[in-house]
């Protein structure tokens, strides 16, 4: 059961190993925290995508409307930056959502349409825990260590241990 997969996983992170994953059949809020996965950067690219695009959108503005094509219309101002406003939010909201969309594909790699671990039977409706051989930690003893936390199947496969 998930308590323990996160025993095996605060077991390993307690020998030293850093480079874990774990694989569940339904979500386990406390598996990310056991992990201990570190907080996206998404929000802040996407942020900082959003803010120099919203720039760029008021500079586009005030170039066409102060500068380029000049035209008075009942003696308002030429640039405004309150009525320039929502063309400025509106591209914001845009991009941040168009980069957040990308971001989050190319930092998880999907589309991914074929896992080695989908292959091992079991991985469905069980709870696997994979340890990376270039974890620092890496020893030939875990399959040993595996087996004493309580894992009831242990494989490996290019360079990772399941």
């Amino acid at each position: 059961d998930h308590r323990a997969l996160l025993d095996a996983v605060h077991a390993l992170r307690g020998a030293g190993y850093t480079r874990l994953d774990a694989i569940t059949p339904y979500e386990v809020e406390e598996i990310e925290h056991a992990l201990d996965v570190p907080r996206s950067r998404i929000p802040f690219f996407a942020g900082g995508v959003s803010a120099i695009c919203g720039a760029l959108a008021l500079l586009l503005l005030w170039w066409t409307n102060a500068y380029d094509y000049r035209i008075d219309v009942g003696g308002r101002p030429y640039f405004s930056f309150w009525t320039d406003l929502p063309i400025t939010y509106e591209t914001m909201i845009l991009t941040c959502g168009i980069s957040a969309f990308f971001a989050f594909f190319a930092v998880s790699g999907f589309p991914r349409l074929h896992h080695p671990w989908f292959e091992i039977e079991g991985t469905q409706d069980g709870f696997w825990i994979a340890v990376d051989a270039a974890d620092p930690a890496y020893d030939v003893r875990l399959l040993d260590q595996l087996r004493e936390i309580g894992a009831l199947q242990v494989e490996t496969w290019e360079g990772h241990v399941r």
